[in-house]
């Protein structure tokens, strides 16, 4: 950022230079806890696409184990 055409003064702070305050606590936790959660609830989205498939190949099997089930037991 330093060029020789540039020299900073003593009493004023950089160009670049933007004050800010720090933030409180309680906004930060409640950030992280959002952000938590959010991760969350994407981890568990993501979770539910990929395993979907095989949800419906179990149910498959299940639902003709029992239909097998229930021809062999009627009476």
């Amino acid at each position: 950022m330093t060029s020789p055409w540039y020299t900073e003064s003593i009493t004023a702070p950089p160009l670049d230079h933007v004050p800010v305050t720090p933030t409180p606590r309680k906004y930060v936790t409640r950030g992280l806890k959002r952000g938590g959660i959010a991760a969350l609830t994407a981890a568990a989205a993501v979770g539910l696409i990929m395993l979907f498939p095989f949800a419906v190949v179990a149910i498959a099997v299940l639902s003709a184990f029992w239909w097998i089930f229930c021809r062999l037991f009627a009476r």
